[in-house]
């Protein structure tokens, strides 16, 4: 645990006010997209819904989701952020 905690603080930066932190990362075969909103568990079940669907349909192959009080975390099969197609997911 203290190495993530320690690559965590070299490479993420804090959110300005008002904003969302979203980190992305691979592990294994998948890739991970973790959102941190701390907006609460409900409104992050309702977002990660929201996002895998627009995923699938800009093709990123999301397998799944989870949340808790603080953060979302989306895993799937390409790397989401990196491909265009999930930035024109996002925006809509």
């Amino acid at each position: 645990m203290s190495d993530w905690l320690r690559l965590q603080r070299d490479v993420s930066i804090l959110p300005r006010r008002n904003s969302l932190l979203m980190e992305t990362f691979p592990r294994g075969t998948q890739n991970y997209l973790v959102c941190y909103s701390f907006e609460g568990r409900l409104v992050h079940q309702t977002l990660g819904m929201l996002l895998t669907r627009r995923l699938e349909r800009a093709w990123a192959w999301p397998l799944g989701f989870v949340s808790s009080e603080y953060a979302l975390a989306i895993w799937g099969l390409r790397e989401p952020l990196r491909a265009d197609p999930y930035r024109a997911a996002i925006a809509g």
